[in-house]
This record gives structure tokens, C-alpha cells and sequence, in this order.
């Protein structure tokens, strides 16, 4: 699942526990299934195409007198070779792919000005409470007040997510 020798809770300004990395994790593969499917077969399929597709016509033009491409069994050496290629392709690039949806998700909750992270901060309201654009948060750094609307987020996604959790008692039938 990660990288060969890279700990991605430790490639961030401020290391992610182990618990909150897998968190992150698990919801940017839900939130983001297609992409991590789609684009790394994609980019595999082109890596091991072309490369299958540029030995083959090395073999048939004679371009690289190589012993082994006189072998008999050349061709499946040559088709272990693009399938390998293959896999080890769509591995890496699904796993920059999960690196890039996890920065974005914690660079997401941070204030504009300063980078500051607003998770766990308090909201101020003005009025009622019901209309969503007048709902507000204050650096804590820098003392700017920013508009939830205006950077793009919900009072849930400044929750952290050891507290998003559904209590034991929900939907249940009350006496």
C-alpha cells in the first residue's frame, strides 16, 4: 500500500499519528475511488505499452544484438518484463496519487494567511445560526476571522476526526 521505504504520516510539516494517517487515507480512497483506479492503470498501461511496444520493434529491426533477444524464450521474458513494469507502475503512481489527495485534504483546513491548521477551533455565528454564510472562524495565529463559505468548508471538517464519530445509541429505539 505505500511506498517502498517512505512513511507518509512523517511527510508532512506536522507528522500525522498513525491512527489519523490511516484515517486520512481511507477517506481520500472514498472520496476520490475513481482517480485512484482510473489514472494509475492509465499511466501503467501507457509505461508497460510503450515499452513492450519499443522492444518489439527493437527485435524486429535488429536495433540492440542482444544475446537474449535471440533466445526462444525472449517473448516471455519480454511479456513478464511489461507486466512487472505494470504493477510496479500502478502501485507508485496510486500511492502519489493518495499522497497528493491526503496533503490536499490537510491543507484544506488551514488558514489562507498564515498555513495555521483551524481543525478543533471554535465557530462564531452571527444571528440565528441558520443561514451558512455567516458562519465564521478565527485564527488562532494570526487573528484573521475567515468565512466557512468562503474557504470552502463545512463546521464537520474543522472537527477532528478522532471526534467524528457516531455515538453507540444512534438510530436506536428510545424508551
Amino acid at each position: 500500500m505505500w511506498v517502498p521505504f517512505a512513511n507518509l504520516c512523517n511527510a508532512f510539516e506536522d507528522p500525522l499519528t498513525e491512527l489519523d494517517c490511516r484515517r486520512y487515507v481511507q477517506y481520500v480512497q472514498i472520496t476520490r475511488a475513481t482517480q485512484l483506479v482510473v489514472a494509475p492503470n492509465l499511466v501503467a498501461l501507457a509505461l508497460a505499452g510503450g515499452g513492450f511496444a519499443v522492444v518489439a520493434l527493437a527485435y524486429h529491426f535488429g536495433w540492440f544484438p542482444v544475446p537474449f533477444m535471440r533466445s526462444d524464450y525472449f517473448w516471455w521474458y519480454h511479456g513478464i518484463a511489461a507486466v512487472v513494469a505494470f504493477i510496479v507502475a500502478k502501485l507508485l503512481v496510486r500511492d502519489f496519487l493518495i499522497y497528493l489527495g491526503v496533503r490536499a485534504e490537510i491543507n484544506r483546513v488551514r488558514c489562507p494567511h498564515c498555513r495555521h491548521s483551524l481543525q478543533g477551533l471554535r465557530i462564531d455565528e452571527v444571528g440565528t445560526g441558520l443561514d451558512p454564510t455567516m458562519r465564521f472562524v478565527r485564527c488562532v495565529e494570526c487573528g484573521r476571522r475567515h468565512r466557512l463559505i468562503d474557504l470552502g468548508l463545512t463546521p464537520m471538517d474543522l472537527v477532528p476526526f478522532e471526534q467524528r464519530i457516531v455515538p453507540e445509541n444512534f438510530a436506536r429505539r428510545r424508551a
